[in-house]
């Protein structure tokens, strides 16, 4: 009887197993394609991160004052979902991170590649690419200003970032950005 009840758990473990190996494929995109796949590209600064419970996953949702708009709506301030967070409000603390995920912390600029497609919350924009969409704008104190991505090859000075994401929406756009 011990090996029957053994070889059902064994079963039911079997067959949830699938469902707990869920992973997260990140398809690498170059600049081009996010700004093409992104409905708003915002450089802006992160006023306030908060998670909260979206149906029985945890999110975090990011304020950014926007401070200048290169595609899209033009609002002055977003809201973005991300995967993951943090509850410390609960008896027993919960964290969930999620591979790749974008980071973001008060009080940091950032260059945010975003889309309104699959957000889980009202409103929300969430970043293209996971993490390749976000930026972290890096001063050195005097002129240069680098916009630091997620690998070597998204490195690059503010103003050429800017450059290339305005040549792909003035192409998307025609001419009327010129």
């Amino acid at each position: 009887m011990k090996f029957v009840k053994r070889l059902a758990a064994l079963l039911l473990l079997g067959l949830g197993a699938p469902a707990l190996l869920q992973a997260t494929t990140l398809i690498k995109m170059s600049m081009e394609q996010m700004a093409e796949s992104a409905t708003d590209i915002v450089v802006g600064t992160v006023s306030s991160v908060r998670s909260v419970w979206v149906n029985r996953t945890l999110m975090t949702l990011t304020t950014v004052v926007v401070s200048e708009s290169l595609k899209g709506s033009g609002a002055t301030e977003l809201t973005v979902v991300t995967p993951g967070g943090i509850d410390a409000n609960r008896a027993v603390p919960v964290a969930i991170l999620y591979p790749g995920a974008p980071m973001m912390s008060p009080s940091e600029e950032v260059v945010l590649f975003l889309t309104s497609d699959d957000s889980p919350v009202a409103n929300a924009l969430t970043v293209v690419g996971y993490s390749q969409g976000k930026f972290s704008v890096v001063r050195d104190g005097a002129d240069f200003t680098l916009a630091q991505g997620t690998t070597p090859d998204l490195q690059l000075p503010l103003v050429a970032l800017k450059d290339r994401v305005r040549d792909v929406v003035g192409k998307e756009g025609g001419d009327k950005h010129e």
